[in-house]
């Protein structure tokens, strides 16, 4: 039988273990509120990390959506100059087509007629295409194509020898050159005819020359070339 100090005892010891379990109660449930408080307050910066690239994402998105509408802009008026400028190419090829039919016609007709037309015009690109027939013309002797409309048309002529373009110059040298072939014998001998007037200003023409020879002699060999061949006749008036 339990004497009555065992009892007390024992009375403490279950006392003690239960106060000891009472605090570590109390302690884990402390440590449990404060945890859930802690993780209460981490709520909000997980919220603004997510707020943040929600945020970035609608920026980027807003930035793309803002190229692709430069951009096609930028296709646009693109697109919109090169249709410009090929209504203005196909114009510009229409009227020199509409032009070089009537100068054509005229050709048939009269020279004389063609003559007034390139004057009135003062179109270099549409004489350099008429350069060539008038050029072998003269070759072949036409008796259509006299001192006097030579005369005329040298002014003409006289600007595309001053072009800088290879192939204008040496189109019009050529018609130059074969000016002075048909007409050297009459330059020379012809100082009392009824057409003298006419030789003297072809004379005046041709001397002229001599101030652009630096110009024939270096904008290309085969200009510098026909150059030497116009200076042999220049040389004999």
């Amino acid at each position: 039988m339990m004497s009555s100090e065992d009892e007390d005892h024992r009375y403490r010891v279950q006392r003690s273990s239960s106060a000891t379990h009472t605090k570590v109660s109390q302690t884990f449930s402390q440590e449990a509120c404060s945890g859930a408080r802690d993780t209460s307050r981490r709520r909000p910066s997980l919220r603004r990390v997510v707020s943040f690239r929600r945020k970035s994402h609608h920026h980027l998105h807003h930035h793309h959506l803002h190229h692709r509408g430069a951009q096609r802009r930028s296709e646009e008026e693109c697109c919109s100059q090169i249709s410009e400028g090929h209504g203005l190419l196909l114009e510009a090829l229409q009227t020199r087509r509409l032009r070089l039919c009537i100068a054509l016609t005229l050709w048939r007709r009269s020279p004389g007629e063609l003559l007034e037309f390139l004057e009135r015009l003062q179109d270099t690109s549409l004489l350099i295409h008429c350069l060539p027939a008038l050029t072998s013309s003269l070759q072949q002797g036409s008796a259509q194509l006299t001192v006097g409309f030579c005369v005329d048309l040298f002014p003409l002529v006289g600007n595309i020898l001053q072009s800088p373009f290879e192939d204008f110059l040496i189109t019009a040298l050529v018609w130059v050159q074969t000016v002075l072939e048909r007409w050297s014998s009459v330059l020379i001998t012809d100082t009392q005819s009824s057409d003298h007037r006419n030789t003297d200003a072809l004379k005046q023409h041709l001397q002229d020359l001599w101030t652009l020879q630096t110009h024939f002699t270096s904008a290309s060999e085969t200009a510098a070339h026909i150059w030497k061949a116009i200076e042999c006749h220049l040389l004999q008036l």
